[in-house]
């Protein structure tokens, strides 16, 4: 821009008129101007200079103001723009991060493929940090549109897949001529997860640990592809139609022991032990997780009960309840009041079974065991409103559920009503126990 700025005056010079003082007004501002452009060359350099220094050392913090101190003067120098984008990403300010790589997008010349091939990538990073999936996958789609590399390809289906486009995904990876490598796997693995297409999950991802070299490993976060795989192991379990072979089951274990060494991960685990049916509601993926919780140390009982649910191992559910309590007769009131609940649920579920077997007369004695289970749950006085805590809630709730699951008609509604009625009743605040005996008489027995 200087050289444009001197040719610029060098024609004003030529095409004014022969005006000695003007000539000489303008001799004198070019002279200015040129003093201060030269002046600012070699600092501008220096600044930028310093500022890839911090760069190439990692030293962000310290190189993004210098980048900003150059591009005040330089504004469409898109390689820096560039290089303070990256800087941005790596202290995660990816809004900041977003709005360089725009820039650098903006003024790279279109004739530089692979350059704004790599902006367009970076901008989509961006975008995917900020939860913007759709732009994400946008600029990573024009990425790869603009230069078709493994990169950018690599990039494209991520983003399509992590913005529920799976089926566009894999069109990309199979419709590509590229030659890939094997961190393509751990895409095409999570692709089918996503599919709940767990078989080919698993191919691509057991293909995936076994041929990833060390080095490659620092390119993906190995502990969440680790939980990837384990979830298509899982959800292949879950509709498996036959017993687990020996040799998946060894497999599953030992990737479990692999994963469960991070705390945080163990506890996602587990929680998706409890919170995710499918795989409790079949024998043979409820006989694997079983399994696991043995292999697991420091599993809380609560937990446990809490997967026996999930797997309606109700009478198992009762009895460790029952075991748990005579062990630990000095418990907490908040753990008392859980064990209690877990017992108390056990014992419903096996009741109304039979309540129903016996065309809803029940046995009188069974039912005030019942009774007292549900009592147990509570401390033995009145309960303010705003001391009902969630799981007596929780007992109340199961209790409506499991009795209208055991009846299939109003008939039968009204056969279970007053048993229902009995266990309610004792529940120890006066306004929620009118309010339930409406429920009952209005939703059960009509």
């Amino acid at each position: 821009w200087r050289e444009i700025f001197l040719a610029f005056f060098g024609m004003f010079i030529n095409t004014c008129k022969k005006s000695t003082f003007m000539i000489k007004i303008i001799q004198l501002s070019l002279l200015f101007f040129t003093l201060i452009f030269f002046a600012q060359s070699p600092n501008t350099e220096k600044i930028l200079e310093q500022a890839d220094y911090y760069y190439e050392s990692s030293d962000y913090l310290k190189a993004i103001p210098l980048y900003e101190k150059y591009l005040k003067l330089n504004e469409t120098d898109y390689q820096v723009l560039q290089s303070a984008g990256i800087s941005y990403f790596r202290v995660d300010d990816f809004q900041k991060a977003k709005e360089k790589f725009r820039l650098a997008a903006l003024y790279c010349p279109v004739d530089k493929k692979t350059e704004l091939a790599s902006y367009y990538t970076n901008l989509s990073g961006a975008y995917s940090n900020l939860a913007e999936d759709e732009k994400a996958y946008e600029y990573a789609i024009k990425a790869y549109r603009t230069e078709e590399t493994s990169t950018t390809l690599f990039n494209a289906a991520s983003m399509a897949n992590n913005n529920g486009k799976c089926t566009e995904a894999l069109k990309l990876l199979n419709e590509s001529t590229l030659d890939n490598d094997n961190n393509f796997n751990s895409l095409y693995g999570r692709c089918y997860l996503n599919q709940e297409q767990f078989d080919l999950s698993i191919k691509h991802y057991e293909d995936f640990f076994e041929n990833y070299e060390e080095e490659e490993a620092t390119k993906f976060n190995m502990l969440d592809e680790k939980m990837n795989l384990m979830y298509a192991y899982l959800g292949d379990a879950s509709k498996s139609t036959n017993t687990i072979n020996t040799d998946r089951k060894a497999k599953i274990k030992k990737l479990y022991k692999e994963i469960i060494v991070n705390e945080n991960k163990k506890e996602k685990l587990i929680q998706y032990f409890v919170d995710y049916n499918t795989w409790n509601e079949n024998k043979y993926s409820a006989e694997i997780i079983k399994q696991l919780i043995e292999i697991t140390p420091n599993v809380s009982t609560a937990t446990i009960l809490r997967i026996k649910e999930s797997q309606k191992d109700f009478d198992g559910m009762s009895q460790m309840a029952n075991d748990y309590l005579k062990q630990n007769p000095n418990l907490s009131s908040g753990d008392l009041q859980k064990v209690n609940y877990f017992r108390y649920l056990g014992n419903l579920h096996t009741f109304t079974k039979e309540l129903k077997a016996n065309n809803f007369q029940p046995n009188e004695k069974k039912l005030n065991d019942l009774v007292k289970d549900f009592q147990a749950i509570f401390e033995d006085r009145e309960y303010a409103d705003d001391e009902i805590t969630t799981v007596m809630q929780d007992a109340v709730q199961v209790t409506l559920l499991t009795f209208l699951d055991s009846t299939k008609s109003y008939e039968e509604q009204d056969k279970a009503a007053p048993t229902l009625t009995k266990i309610l009743q004792t529940f120890p605040n006066k306004k929620f126990q009118s309010e339930l005996e409406v429920i009952v008489a209005t939703d059960i027995a009509r």
